[in-house]
């Protein structure tokens, strides 16, 4: 999942404001159902901030990280099951280019 400020040449699955006006834009990627877990849904909180939903093995746990580099991540979350109810949230997704991913311990 990554909220990208700016993105050009993306097909976001959600789309806030226009590439070229520095607008927000969300992309959910998705691999096929039953390869790994799959950061899902994610949107814009009131305060800036951004949620999202763990979808996946229920038997696991994960950790969610995020970064703004791809190459060094820091843990957003700690054990965490995957639940379509309960989202994952980051008061610091108003940061431009912020990913995220889903990794097991």
């Amino acid at each position: 999942l990554a909220r990208r400020q700016g993105a050009r040449g993306m097909t976001p699955a959600t789309r806030m404001g226009q590439p070229d006006d520095g607008g927000v834009i969300l992309v959910e990627l998705s691999v096929p159902a039953g390869i790994g877990p799959q950061l899902k849904s994610p949107r814009l909180t009131a305060d800036g901030g951004i949620e999202f939903f763990l979808h996946g093995d229920v038997t696991r746990r994960f950790r969610i990280q995020s970064s703004t580099d791809l190459l060094t991540w820091t843990d957003l979350k700690t054990d965490v099951v995957p639940n379509d109810t309960t989202p994952i949230r980051d008061a610091l997704g108003h940061a431009p280019g912020r990913y995220y991913r889903a990794v097991t311990p």
